[in-house]
């Protein structure tokens, strides 16, 4: 994902409920650091990046998507090529 991407949080991992986020959050990222981990600037004032293995919570608003068979759309950092 890009800087200045907007993204939604389709579900909450446990691990990330102690951040007070909840599925439909929305928010702006920061970056994406070299772990694959994408930071985001939450609206609700957090600041928390979601580590690669989980980034299939994120769905980017107003971009293109790849779609699984199954499990829920996710952005694919190799822009769906």
């Amino acid at each position: 994902m890009n800087p200045g991407d907007r993204v939604e949080l389709t579900a909450v991992p446990d691990d990330y409920l102690r951040f007070a986020l909840a599925a439909g959050e929305t928010g702006t990222v920061e970056f994406t650091d070299s772990l694959g981990t994408v930071h985001v600037a939450w609206d609700n004032g957090v600041r928390v990046g979601i580590i690669a293995e989980l980034a299939g919570c994120l769905r980017r608003i107003g971009g293109r998507w790849v779609t699984r068979q199954s499990g829920p759309d996710y952005f694919d950092p190799g822009g769906g090529r």
